[in-house]
């Protein structure tokens, strides 16, 4: 895997490299000014991708910090005397909740998810980061902090889990967000990874992977519970690549309802997207949450006859533009459309009868939330909640299957909102 990866990486520079300064010379010729150059690099692909290969290569150089108690490592079991939930983690990508029908979207995208019973969209939750490489270490090693010095290498979920006496398995088939975990892949029951993870071009992998392996993972009799990690390409540009066509049918013919003078976005901000109208994106988008939606579906039909809590979000959300900010596209940009995130939990009937207590804690505190909220900062603490490993000895005060649950308002975080009329209006 190691190889693979290094392999994999050269490749990606080189190619980067090579489009990145053709790119430069082209738009150098057209004679941007510095300001327009600059902002069309910073929202071109090119860039996050490059981004993302630096980190990861930074990270070569970094000590891991292993946070768990030197007790716990050497029994090397844990003490239960409970039963424990069998728990699916699953993250999706550039899902922003603007574009869910359960937030109120006027278009169809979760029709497939609507009628399912023990699912709560919970909603206003906020992503930890607005880059991929950031929001997933956020997510599963639960340091939610401004300065990341060593988010991508402190102890995880992997390790906690494995030491609560889970079997630990990843699934992916986006590029290996959880390689900066590589030290603790010595606690992992297995990871799988689609054939497609290393193509450069974001345009060849299918999220039904995912699906695929988690009915595999679930059938298999183990005495241990299971926590399954789920890290899908969902909604990254470029849309069309990442859903089976059928998807695009509810949505093909409709015009965008996003309020936007495309106009004065479609130059240096979003010129990656010639060739195509702007409704058409928002349509390819649109199927994109559509088919995350029904995969989300396949996933609890795998599940519900089982002891199993299912906890799906994505890493950060998509921006169009419907604030009117100036830089429209993708993510990467301090507005709502990217900060907001979907927020979904599932919890079988087995769960329920099994764990009334913490199932009774969630009912109460999924109540409380009215207001924005950081949505990604509560999901290690609840995980952690469920393993019912004190020695871990971890603050769970934002878990939401405690008694005493603090929610984590955004009140005083309103700067990741400064470009949004509305929500600075809110704050």
């Amino acid at each position: 895997i190691k190889y693979i990866l290094i392999k994999a990486t050269k490749k990606c520079f080189y190619v980067l490299l090579i489009t990145s300064i053709i790119y430069g010379l082209v738009f150098k010729l057209k004679n941007l000014g510095d300001g327009e150059f600059k902002n069309y690099i910073q929202n071109y692909p090119i860039y996050y991708l490059a981004k993302t290969i630096k980190t990861y290569l930074k990270q070569e150089n970094n000590d891991f910090i292993d946070l768990i108690p030197k007790e716990i490592k050497e029994s090397n079991q844990a003490v239960q005397s409970k039963k424990l939930p069998n728990i699916v983690l699953f993250i999706g990508e550039s899902a922003s909740a603007m574009h869910f029908s359960s937030y109120g979207y006027t278009k169809p995208t979760n029709k497939y998810t609507e009628t399912i019973k023990n699912i709560d969209y919970i909603p206003l939750a906020q992503s930890c980061r607005l880059y991929t490489y950031l929001s997933v270490p956020c997510i599963i090693t639960g340091h939610d902090d401004d300065k990341y010095s060593h988010t991508a290498y402190q102890t995880s979920l992997i390790s906690y889990a494995y030491f609560a006496g889970y079997d630990v398995f990843i699934v992916s088939s986006t590029d290996l967000i959880f390689g900066n975990f590589k030290d603790e892949f010595k606690y992992l029951k297995k990871i799988y990874l689609s054939k497609n993870i290393y193509d450069s071009d974001f345009n060849k992998s299918h999220d039904d992977f995912l699906i695929n392996q988690l009915k595999e993972i679930a059938s298999q009799h183990s005495e241990r519970p299971k926590l399954i990690l789920l890290h899908g390409i969902g909604s990254h540009f470029p849309y069309v690549d990442k859903v089976p066509k059928k998807y695009y049918d509810d949505f093909k013919d409709n015009r965008s309802s996003l309020k936007i003078n495309y106009e004065t976005h479609k130059g240096a901000y979003c010129s990656y997207l010639k060739g195509n109208s702007y409704d058409n994106h928002i349509n390819w988008y649109d199927a994109t949450i559509q088919y995350t939606d029904y995969l989300i579906s396949e996933a609890i039909k795998t599940i519900q006859d089982k002891d199993y809590i299912l906890i799906y979000t994505s890493d950060h959300g998509e921006s169009f533009g419907a604030m009117g900010t100036t830089q429209a596209c993708l993510h990467g940009h301090n507005n709502s459309e990217v900060w907001t995130v979907p927020f979904l939990i599932y919890t079988s009937n087995l769960f329920r009868s099994i764990h009334k207590e913490e199932f009774s804690n969630y009912e109460h505190n999924k109540n409380k939330i009215n207001t924005l909220w950081r949505g990604h900062s509560v999901i290690f603490p609840s995980i952690m909640t469920l393993f019912r490993e004190e020695r871990f000895n971890y603050d769970l005060s934002h878990s939401l299957f405690r008694k005493e649950f603090n929610i984590m308002n955004e009140t005083t975080g309103c700067y990741r909102f400064k470009n949004d009329h509305d929500l600075a209006q809110e704050c």
